[in-house]
């Protein structure tokens, strides 16, 4: 079981690199063609507001709903499942995008509401055209899901990778707005359909017995997705949330914040968070069983301890060369040097709760495997409540900065509760694999992977590029160490490159 995830994450890996490192590059010309200007937060904007909707109206919410139900189900009655689920997101998303397109001035107002009135009225022009990739995305949802259910993960992991190629190409275009909202539109489409031609090869027999298939879009489910929806949004909203706040502090914050945001995600997306990805079909099956559920919280926690060790491996280098990845990422074009200097300082504050996202990504996992999906949403209900309280209160005091500590903490808060509703009402105990002993051994054998690196760079004046280099260079060795460390990976590696004995 643990090679088909590892083989999975693999996949999700790849497509995840090549999604990432555009959407990266999406946010670099955003700051060479704009930089840190209220049209550089329009630019910003105009991109964030159809992805927070997407993220949060469909993203994790329909593959914690469908993806258990189609692992379980005969595979006539997934193909039927997945028709009816396609025909209702048509129906749902397509209304829903045109109340979008209407108020687009109050959603801008919404993500936005430091803006002035001419630049928020500009920048609800094309937000009006790029919600309309919000119904591409619910259709291209319930594609990814039945693949994923089927253990197909290469074309679903390619979609960021088209959808951020359009952006790209609409980004080395004249700096028009116009152009990215079309971009959305372009991208989205192009992703679904190579979704929806990928999992017609998988479209069953028909079963000319059957006289009538019965109804599997059942409320139960929707309640389900509901939950996960709820859930999810209020999670995926801290980020948005943050950039809303950070709006009153004056024109080009949000860009700034968003700049560091997408510094952190860049190690989330391409070594953390692909192995809930990959994790969550397998585990809808281990836990839907009672007599498969001890391995599946086995697995569970083999991979929480994995995500967190590197979490931290990635961490320390980061944190030391914040300023130099920020002077070689951001520096030029329209950003200036002290552009560049605020992002490396917001990076650092951020940084402190990239363990707890991480490590959040698989206690989520292992929550919609078990299909309670209530817990989640009032855990983040409750976090996101405090966030906004105490971040509103902090901005005043602390600026920017203060808006990125409470979202690092909150992260933490939010784990941490979650943790402990796992262990107390479904009896599975994932953080406390964190305390055994081989944690600690992986721990110290990553911090001395990143120890030459860091007096390297105390002794050695270093130019930008070459802290981005180091950064990378001590990441991937000391990730290495401490992931041999743990047991888990060591014998995996030696089961797999143990010489067969001779005759």
């Amino acid at each position: 079981m643990l090679k088909r995830v590892l083989r999975a994450a693999g996949w999700v890996f790849l497509g995840i690199l090549l999604g990432r490192t555009l959407g990266f590059a999406r946010e670099l010309l955003i700051a060479t063609s704009y930089g840190a200007t209220g049209l550089g937060d329009a630019a910003v904007l105009l991109i964030n507001i159809p992805d927070t909707l997407v993220t949060i109206l469909i993203g994790g919410a329909m593959g914690a709903a469908l993806i258990p139900e189609f692992a379980r189900l005969p595979e006539r009655h997934a193909w039927g499942l997945y028709r009816e689920s396609r025909r209702a997101v048509a129906l749902l998303f397509f209304p829903l995008a045109g109340i979008l397109c209407l108020s687009s001035p109050w959603l801008v107002r919404l993500f936005a509401p430091g803006f002035s009135p001419a630049l928020s009225h500009e920048t609800a022009r094309w937000v009006a055209i790029a919600v309309w990739a919000v119904p591409l995305a619910a259709l291209a949802a319930i594609e990814r899901a039945y693949l994923q259910s089927k253990h197909r993960f290469a074309v679903p992991s390619m979609a960021t990778t088209v959808y951020n190629a359009a952006l790209v190409a609409a980004l080395l275009l004249p700096p028009r707005l116009f152009f990215l909202a079309l971009a959305t539109l372009a991208g989205g489409g192009v992703s679904l359909a190579m979704q929806a031609l990928a999992a017609r090869r998988h479209t069953p027999e028909p079963d000319l017995d059957e006289e009538r298939p019965p109804r599997l879009l059942t409320r139960s489910l929707a309640l389900r997705y509901g939950q996960a929806f709820l859930a999810g949004s209020l999670l995926l909203m801290l980020p948005a949330a943050a950039r809303a706040l950070a709006s009153f502090q004056g024109p080009g914050q949000i860009a700034l914040l968003n700049f560091a945001q997408k510094l952190l995600e860049l190690p989330l997306g391409l070594a953390l968070t692909v192995f809930s990805v990959a994790l969550f079909p397998s585990f809808s099956g281990l836990f839907a069983q009672e007599k498969t559920r001890g391995e599946g919280v086995r697995i569970a926690r083999s991979v929480l301890q994995v995500v967190f060790v590197l979490s931290i491996a990635i961490l320390l280098p980061m944190l030391r060369f914040r300023v130099e990845i920020a002077q070689a990422l951001f520096g030029y074009g329209q950003m200036t040097p002290e552009d560049a200097r605020r992002i490396g300082a917001l990076l650092g504050v951020l940084l402190a709760g990239l363990a707890a996202q991480a490590m959040l990504s698989i206690v989520t996992v292992t929550l919609n495997a078990l299909r309670d999906m209530a817990s989640g949403f009032w855990v983040t209900l409750l976090g996101t409540g405090l966030f906004l309280g105490v971040a509103a209160t902090l901005r005043e005091t602390h600026g920017t900065l203060g808006i990125a500590g409470c979202l690092a903490a909150t992260y933490w808060a939010i784990l941490l509760t979650l943790g402990a509703v796992l262990a107390r009402r479904h009896e599975v105990r994932l953080l406390s694999a964190l305390f055994d002993p081989s944690v600690a051994k992986a721990l110290l054998f990553a911090v001395l992977g990143f120890a030459p690196f860091a007096a390297l760079g105390a002794v050695l004046p270093l130019p930008p590029f070459a802290g981005l280099g180091l950064t990378v260079l001590s990441a991937g060795l000391s990730a290495a160490l401490g992931a041999l460390a743990l047991p888990e990976i060591r014998a995996r590696l030696s089961r797999k490159f143990r010489t067969p004995p001779r005759d």
